[in-house]
């Protein structure tokens, strides 16, 4: 019984504290953007990452904060290894190209609307969306 408990409370802390920390994905918070990315592996963009390394599976979620004065950090990924940013309309055409996150945020921080970023590195791509109200 106490080992149901247990997991039950891990379950809702789970589910309580992203969203608390957070807020909504889509949510500009005092000039910041948080985006939960989604990794792809970069030979085959269409699979998610094959997780056999004996990772968790379901992987913890991967979130993005982009800043216009601290720039890009996301956990677990160092910003150095981003090889270009990238940002598509919702259609998923194409819209720029960066290989530097500073002209990526700018140009970010210039747009309105529903966006979708995908920050590409040596092996995998992460791609997450956010609506833009500059």
């Amino acid at each position: 019984m106490k080992q149901l408990l247990t997991i039950i409370s891990i379950v809702c802390l789970q589910l309580i504290i992203p969203g608390n920390i957070y807020a909504d994905d889509n949510n500009n918070l005092e000039d910041n953007y948080t985006v939960l990315l989604h990794c792809s592996d970069t030979d085959n963009p269409n699979n998610p990452v094959n997780n056999n390394k004996g990772n968790r599976i379901p992987q913890a979620p991967l979130y993005c904060n982009i800043s216009i004065e601290n720039g890009i950090s996301i956990n677990r990924i160092d910003t150095e290894d981003i090889i270009s940013f990238e940002i598509y309309d919702c259609n998923g055409i194409l819209i720029n190209l960066f290989d530097n996150q500073w002209d990526f945020i700018s140009t970010l921080y210039s747009m309105n609307g529903e966006v979708i970023i995908k920050l590409l590195i040596a092996e995998s791509s992460y791609t997450g969306s956010l609506y833009l109200t500059n």
